[in-house]
């Protein structure tokens, strides 16, 4: 509340909606009211970290529940993912364009590591 005058609130988030263990992501969405979301992912993975059994679904699904869940399906103002940062440390630069390229086709949002490319692709997608 104390940033209400602000054009721009980043919220660092925790967890996700995922994660049996993770209880903080769905109060930290619904409590903040977000009006723009970048979803987080690790590159190599095709399951939780430390639940190999969980899959990670199809992206754009996975967008559509965070954004149907952040808006209260309606009842707060939309939300929508403008983009998706990808932890690609563990691959290498050829691998890491293909998971790139892949993502941002499957999510229908650019990707980009941030830490390896650096953050332009999510500042535009943010401020077209």
């Amino acid at each position: 509340m104390e940033e209400a005058d602000k054009d721009i609130i980043l919220i660092e988030g925790q967890g996700s909606l995922l994660n049996p263990g993770s209880t903080a992501t769905l109060p930290l969405m619904r409590g903040s009211c977000p009006t723009h979301l970048v979803l987080c992912m690790r590159g190599d993975l095709s399951t939780l970290r430390d639940y190999p059994n969980i899959k990670i679904p199809n992206l754009s699904e996975f967008i559509k529940l965070n954004e149907a869940l952040a808006t209260v399906n309606g009842t707060y103002p939309a939300a929508k993912v403008i983009a998706v940062s990808v932890n690609t440390s563990k691959l290498s630069d050829a691998e890491a364009a293909q998971v790139l390229k892949r993502v941002a086709e499957e999510a229908g949002v650019p990707a980009t590591d941030p830490v390896r490319y650096g953050t332009e692709v999510l500042y535009k997608a943010l401020i077209p």
